[in-house]
């Protein structure tokens, strides 16, 4: 799960103030430009109009429906899963570094090795809210096998990159089309360049949660 930073409310430079969102739809091309065509959540490339989750869901906090720092990218059957689910007591991708949590393990997600005890069980409950740990899904929910088809993608493309095929650029072009930062992140973790080039490529991507060398750090008044 890709960690990400919004950024400021974005400014009405026709008005030379702060934006203010009449829907919360309102706030989509302002959040695509902040963090690309990609789900905050399983990472999964919107080909479609994205949809926008609250973080708190808006149903139980109506004075937020139009706050942009409550707002993501996500696609549907992210948003759907999670529906009125409150999330804030677990990782959340804007606040904590959530690139450190997970491993993807053969085109499954997984709590990271390196956690404790209590934060695998957080990391459980996180992946089933958004019911990306594996249990049977809707039809036309292809998420899980859509990460595994990019893990596959990214190891195939690792080879190619070690033996001079292919080069950074050539990497992010492809990362970036596919989406899914974390697998090609854990499958160039050897390469320090490409991590650094990936965390540029994917708009958005939180840069405080990683050192220069392109490995995860924990991220400031975060919780990991």
């Amino acid at each position: 799960m890709r960690p990400v930073n919004r950024g400021p409310r974005p400014t009405d430079d026709t008005k030379n103030q702060l934006k203010v969102f009449g829907g919360y739809g309102d706030a989509r091309e302002d959040l695509i430009n902040r963090l690309g065509r990609y789900c905050c959540y399983c990472n999964t490339r919107l080909t479609h109009a994205p949809e926008i989750d609250h973080v708190k869901p808006k149903s139980l906090h109506r004075h937020l429906e139009t706050d942009w720092n409550n707002l993501l990218l996500c696609c549907k059957s992210c948003n759907t899963s999670k529906g009125t689910q409150e999330i804030d007591h677990l990782f959340r991708p804007d606040r904590d570094n959530t690139g450190r949590i997970l491993s993807v393990d053969h085109g499954a997600l997984v709590p990271h090795p390196s956690l404790g005890d209590d934060e695998r069980k957080e990391v459980s409950a996180l992946l089933t809210v958004f019911n990306l740990n594996g249990m049977p899904r809707s039809i036309g929910d292809s998420r899980l096998d859509d990460l595994n088809k990019a893990q596959v993608t990214a190891q195939r493309h690792q080879r190619s990159f070690n033996d001079g095929k292919l080069d950074v650029s050539d990497i992010c072009n492809i990362a970036t089309q596919i989406g899914f930062w974390l697998a090609w992140y854990q499958e160039f973790a050897n390469h320090p360049d490409v991590l650094n080039a990936l965390n540029h490529a994917f708009p958005g991507t939180a840069l405080e949660c990683f050192a220069p060398d392109g490995t995860t750090v924990a991220r400031p008044n975060g919780r990991c």
